[in-house]
């Protein structure tokens, strides 16, 4: 009996483990085909990886790291993170706190004490979860960003901050939080920051293609570019990486992530307990949660849910998401400023989610079809969205907001312009009209039933 037993055990193990295989085979056909379609070849392009439970289900590369060079972009090319960066900045955080050098709830004026008396209530927390009411960016520094800049006359700007509303009141997204983070990283450690990152984090992990700031000679460097209104496409002129610093100033490869993740994941630099800090929604002063919990945040994708960040610095795309229930990882970065990596992972998450999505080729709708679509849908008693031709173009509007330019792509379904959120029209149960709005492949869509006027 026990024979049979472990018979029928090996063999289910053995028939998951190719019925497995098939379909991950089949969603590396279909990665291929989706990254394909994503990238020209011949102009800037996007590094991606998929894993479940640490494992590599799909890697890959398209487009040149280099125009003018001609070199090709792999894996293990080197990207600028932009925000990404804030999950590391976070993590540094908690370990200092994991080692009794600091609190998190601390106040910030304990390590930076010339901040402006109006900063005082802010706790480093406050700064970790964008809810200190700091504003986005430094004020009035935007044309200076080209040069570098010392990190104490970067810190004098900071000091002389104001802020939006009182710390703790709402979440407002901060670069110049993240920037004061950084400091005190270095006030705490007494190293600086790239040399903190770099000791605890990438050297710790075995992360051979990430750091921070710049390399001299690096033959993995990659180049950002964007693209004109014409589809030209021209070289970016970065941000100094000393503008950048603990909110944006890291470089990784896709590789490299998903060797971050995974750790930081499964206990290996921080406690369960700082992770779960990390990945929970911070709350507020009224005792609501906000979905952004410390350089992470939280989304539904579909009926999952999913952690995830993105990135944009001059030149590059970056996003990556994680899924805790199904423990799948994905990562997309891109040198393309004018490109959507986080479509691309919306996508890539849903061939292995099995999550369906329509064909978003353009479609040939025939001009009386379209015009029993347009007019207004009623969204509820105090909303609609109206569906109107300007200029032979498809827009839709929603109340008194910008209009949206959208594109057919089926006899009955439209999707927004470089974007993955659609709509689909049909008839319901008394012949009236029904919009279906589906934004990022969302599971549920929202209604709108067509208005006769």
């Amino acid at each position: 009996m026990f024979l049979m037993k472990s018979y029928f055990i090996r063999l289910y193990f053995i028939i998951f483990f190719v019925l497995s295989s098939q379909c991950f085979a089949s969603n590396t056909v279909n990665f291929d085909k989706l990254l394909k379609n994503y990238v020209d070849v011949k102009g800037p392009g996007v590094s991606v990886i998929v894993t479940k439970a640490g494992q590599t289900i799909y890697k890959g590369a398209r487009g040149k790291a280099n125009i003018e060079l001609s070199k090709v972009l792999t894996t293990s090319s080197e990207f600028k993170l932009a925000s990404i960066t804030k999950q590391f900045t976070s993590a540094a955080l908690l370990m200092l706190q994991e080692q009794g050098k600091l609190s998190i709830t601390d106040k910030v004026h304990k390590y930076l004490p010339n901040l402006a008396p109006q900063l005082s209530d802010i706790t480093i927390e406050h700064l970790m979860s964008h809810t200190s009411g700091l504003y986005r960016n430094p004020k009035n520094i935007a044309e200076h960003r080209k040069t570098a800049i010392s990190l104490d006359k970067l810190m004098v700007l900071l000091m002389k901050e104001t802020i939006k509303f009182p710390p703790g009141k709402k979440m407002s997204y901060s670069n110049s939080g993240y920037l004061l983070l950084g400091k005190i990283i270095e006030v705490v450690s007494k190293q600086t920051y790239g040399q903190f990152i770099e000791a605890n984090i990438f050297n710790k992990l075995g992360m051979n293609n990430s750091y921070y700031g710049r390399k001299i000679n690096n033959s993995k460097e990659v180049i950002g570019y964007y693209q004109t209104r014409r589809a030209e496409i021209k070289k970016a002129k970065p941000i100094d990486v000393s503008w950048a610093f603990s909110a944006g100033g890291l470089v990784s490869s896709v590789d490299d992530l998903a060797i971050w993740y995974r750790s930081l994941s499964q206990g290996l630099l921080i406690s369960d307990q700082s992770y779960k800090m990390m990945i929970t929604g911070f709350k507020l002063n009224d005792g609501s949660f906000s979905r952004y919990g410390f350089g992470l945040n939280n989304i539904k994708i579909h009926k999952h849910n999913a952690i995830i960040h993105q990135g944009s610095t001059p030149g590059f795309k970056t996003s990556a998401v994680y899924f805790p229930e199904e423990d799948i990882y994905l990562a997309a970065l891109s040198n393309d400023y004018s490109s959507k990596p986080f479509n691309l992972t919306l996508l890539l998450s849903a061939e292995i989610l099995g999550i369906n999505y329509p064909d978003y080729a353009p479609f040939a709708m025939e001009k009386n079809q379209l015009n029993k679509f347009l007019g207004r849908y009623k969204i509820d008693n105090n909303s609609t969205r109206t569906l109107f031709v300007e200029e032979g173009l498809i827009y839709t509007r929603r109340d008194d907001s910008l209009p949206y330019e959208v594109m057919p792509i089926s006899k009955n379904s439209f999707v927004y312009k470089g974007s993955l959120d659609y709509f689909v029209i049909d008839d319901d149960d008394t012949g009236k009209l029904t919009l279906s709005y589906y934004p990022r492949l969302s599971a549920m869509p929202q209604k709108a039933i067509k208005l006769n006027n």
